[in-house]
């Protein structure tokens, strides 16, 4: 039997991890399978290991694991996989199928647009106002996930015209999140979006929104904090068909060592 397990990140804060299961719970209703899990990397409970528990004791012989990030780094390529490498000891008769994050996918610069939108950016306007993004990333030592996250920082100001899009992280790579800050506030740029490249509210956010309040400008500036990413539609139309993917086959099979 075919069961499915959703991997979140998870966060110390419990308002994060409620949205996301309010998110996983609506992808889950749109699959025909009966054994639908959800565990976390870190942070917070259910582990992944309860959660390939639940789905073997429902019954589940074959496991889908579809991860719930935006980018291929650290937890995609080293931490999920070794969890599962342990479950494949402990249950050599499972077969485990591993999924991979969301990625480098336009449909994720649509969504960026509507944070930017709500707070009142215009594409129209933007070459009279000189508007420009700070899009925050989580930060990651993995070159490819940095690479990854500069690629959409360039589709998101080839794709809105924007004057200036810096990327910049919360932690593990440069440049962080406060000098990125410091950096485009003293451009040539009239209003600042910084937009939270993040799934779902927790410390990193109230961070960001201190280092905002902090500021000291003295040219009238206008800078504004945009919601995080949040558990938009759209995303939840990606990982419904990166599952769907998934099921027909289209990854491979993960071996423990």
């Amino acid at each position: 039997m075919d069961g499915v397990l959703y991997i979140g990140h998870g966060s110390r804060i419990n308002a994060g991890n409620k949205q996301f299961l309010v998110f996983i719970n609506k992808v889950m209703e749109m699959l025909p399978l009966l054994i639908k899990e959800v565990a976390f990397i870190e942070l917070t409970k259910p582990t992944i290991q309860d959660g390939i528990k639940s789905c073997i004791e429902q019954g589940a012989t074959r496991i889908f694991i579809q991860p719930v990030l935006l980018l291929e780094a650290g937890h995609a390529k080293k931490d999920i996989p070794e969890e599962i490498g342990k479950a494949k000891e402990l249950y050599p008769e499972v077969q485990f199928i591993y999924g991979s994050p969301i990625g480098v996918d336009d449909r994720m610069i649509d969504i960026v647009f509507d944070r930017l939108q709500e707070k009142g950016f215009q594409k129209e306007t933007n070459d009279k106002i000189k508007a420009s993004v700070l899009l925050v990333g989580r930060g990651s030592s993995d070159m490819e996930a940095k690479a990854d996250f500069e690629e959409i920082a360039r589709r998101l100001k080839e794709k809105l015209q924007l004057n200036q899009v810096t990327p910049s992280y919360l932690a593990a790579s440069e440049p962080i999140f406060e000098d990125g800050l410091k950096q485009i506030i003293e451009g040539d740029n009239e209003i600042i979006y910084v937009m939270p490249y993040l799934l779902f509210t927790g410390v990193l956010m109230k961070r960001m929104g201190r280092a905002i309040i902090d500021l000291e400008t003295t040219d009238h500036k206008q800078v504004h904090l945009c919601n995080f990413l949040g558990y938009h539609e759209q995303i939840r139309n990606l990982i419904y068909s990166k599952t769907i993917e998934l099921m027909k086959g289209s990854h491979h099979e993960l071996h423990a060592n």
